[in-house]
């Protein structure tokens, strides 16, 4: 059986396919395994769990985006029908009626969904009823700007650290934060029992910046660096390529081109 792992995310007609190489695939060199690699040992991170889940794993990708819908309302809409959140988020019905009956939430014929209540069990179901730490690697532009989104205020996310080992960079304010050594992280997430981290670092630096993370407990990394990072089975790793995504947006931009 492959170890390599294909998570497919499905928008109308596109699909963008993500690929996680396991920490224990034979297509990668065994010096650039971390150390960590053969054998993880749990009793230093008591918080881990192993992800157990019902939902699919597509319906888990869509699912954040009939939430940014649902919040974009105006004010004073109480229910929406499974055709218009379809509409909204560019699936169809009979997806977003499939997905949400997941969560145990199923319509009003006629009446459509309870807009609180939905997204409550949203909200639920991908775990932000409770609040999660998050800390980023790389002080770059990208990284301030990522210390700076408010967009992760009131989903409960909360940015609690920043590092990056360039000593010009550290000891920089942001408003709240100050830049720190990676080496300070460990011991400011040792309190933290549910913390994410962000890498922002260049693709060489990547895969020591999420050693680190996981090192601290981390359990769930978003990488902005263009490239795949070896990680324990417990660790789960979402790549965000800004290329990918314009090479996306080309096809589309030439396609229409085409048909003009």
């Amino acid at each position: 059986m492959s170890s390599l792992r294909m998570v497919t995310s499905k928008s109308g007609n596109d699909t963008l396919r993500g690929y996680l190489l396991r920490h224990d695939d034979p297509l990668l060199h065994r010096r650039h395994r971390p150390p960590w690699s053969v054998d993880f040992d749990r009793s230093h991170h008591p918080n881990i769990v192993p992800l157990v889940s019902n939902v699919p794993q597509p319906t888990i990708n869509r699912l954040p985006r009939y939430l940014f819908c649902l919040k974009q309302l105006r004010p004073g809409i109480e229910t929406i029908s499974s055709s218009e959140l379809a509409r909204l988020a560019d699936e169809t019905a009979a997806t977003v009626r499939r997905d949400l009956s997941c969560l145990g939430s199923h319509g009003v014929r006629g009446v459509g969904y309870d807009i609180k209540r939905l997204a409550t069990e949203i909200r639920d179901q991908l775990g932000l009823s409770r609040s999660w730490d998050v800390v980023i690697i790389g002080a770059g532009h990208l990284g301030t700007a990522l210390a700076h989104y408010e967009g992760f205020e009131g989903e409960g996310l909360r940015v609690i650290g920043i590092y990056d080992s360039a000593p010009a960079k550290i000891g920089a304010r942001f408003e709240a934060l100050t830049v720190k050594h990676p080496d300070r992280m460990a011991e400011d997430l040792a309190g933290s029992p549910r913390a994410f981290g962000i890498i922002t670092v260049p693709a060489d630096a990547a895969q020591d910046a999420a050693n680190l993370l996981i090192d601290a407990g981390v359990t769930g990394i978003l990488s902005f660096a263009p490239t795949l990072l070896t990680t324990p089975h417990h660790v789960f790793v979402r790549h965000v390529d800004l290329a990918t995504e314009l090479h996306v947006l080309a096809y589309y931009a030439a396609a229409r081109q085409r048909s003009a």
